[in-house]
Parts: C-alpha cells; sequence; structure tokens
C-alpha cells in the first residue's frame, strides 16, 4: 500500500516542531542597566539596555552593598544593575524591583556553588537559573543545575 504525499503545510509544520528550540537572549535574560540617578528622596532612576527607563526606591533594592552605596553616595562606582521589572500603574515608568550588582555568570554559578555545600539548594537553583537565562547553552550552569535537582 502507497502512503499518500503529506501536504506541503503538514511538511513545513512537522519541520518546524523537529528544529530546535532557537531561544533569543532577550526574552529570557534579565533585564539589566545602568543607574543613572539617586537622590535624597530615595529613589532613582535606571536606563536599562532595552532602551527603557525604570524607576526604583531603595526598598527595591535587594542588595545591602548596593543599598549603602546608594545612601554614601558611591553608587556610581557599582552603577551596573540587574532587576526585575514590574508594573506601575499611574507612573510614566515601569517600576525595577529587586534590584542586584550586574553579576557575570562565573559569579553567579560560583556563589550557586557555596549555597550548594551549605544546603540551600533552592537559593543555588535561582542563581543557576539566572546564569541559564543569560547563557542557556552554558554546560557547566547545566551540569550544576541537574547536581542540584539530584
Amino acid at each position: 500500500e502507497v502512503l499518500p504525499e503529506p501536504s506541503p503545510e503538514l511538511v513545513q509544520e512537522e519541520e518546524r516542531l523537529s528544529a530546535p528550540a532557537t531561544r533569543t537572549r532577550k526574552s529570557t535574560a534579565v533585564p539589566s542597566g545602568r543607574i543613572s540617578s539617586f537622590g535624597n528622596q530615595r529613589f532613582g532612576f535606571i536606563e536599562a539596555e532595552d532602551g527603557e527607563t525604570y524607576f526604583f526606591r531603595l526598598e527595591d533594592v535587594a542588595d545591602d552593598g548596593l543599598k549603602q552605596a546608594l545612601l554614601g553616595g558611591s553608587w556610581r562606582t557599582r552603577a551596573q544593575v540587574e532587576f526585575t521589572s514590574a508594573p506601575s500603574e499611574g507612573h510614566k515608568y515601569q517600576r525595577a524591583v529587586n534590584a542586584l550588582p550586574l553579576q557575570d555568570v562565573t559569579s553567579l554559578l560560583e556563589r550557586a556553588r557555596r549555597l550548594v555545600k551549605l544546603n540551600q539548594h533552592s537559593q543555588a537553583m535561582a542563581l543557576v537559573r539566572r546564569a541559564l537565562a543569560a547563557e542557556p547553552d552554558l554546560l557547566e550552569a547545566q551540569r550544576l543545575q541537574t547536581e542540584i535537582k539530584e
């Protein structure tokens, strides 16, 4: 018995589904940018790499060292940050929350390994996920993720 030829649409859909998933860094990466201002009113602005401006309040900063730098006026040396974007009803700019000094993938994985040794697996996994969001194909991060899951 001879099977009929599949339609061109079906062939195209099968190729699309079987193709390796391609991820764009923009959609998976943690937003990051540079603090452009911070004043004595305890709020400031971040100029993000995506071209957007975000506002933040001191309580939106998750890192104590960065908070101290903001309060002490030395924040310009630690101006590169990563953050989570949050909607801000009634404001011109989106809000940046959970702001942290920008860290490279290597330092994220080093911190994750230290946390694993301290049996703080959920915190370690969060750092590994941030590293994988920045570099999805990084084998070192994938191995550490597997190790934590086990």
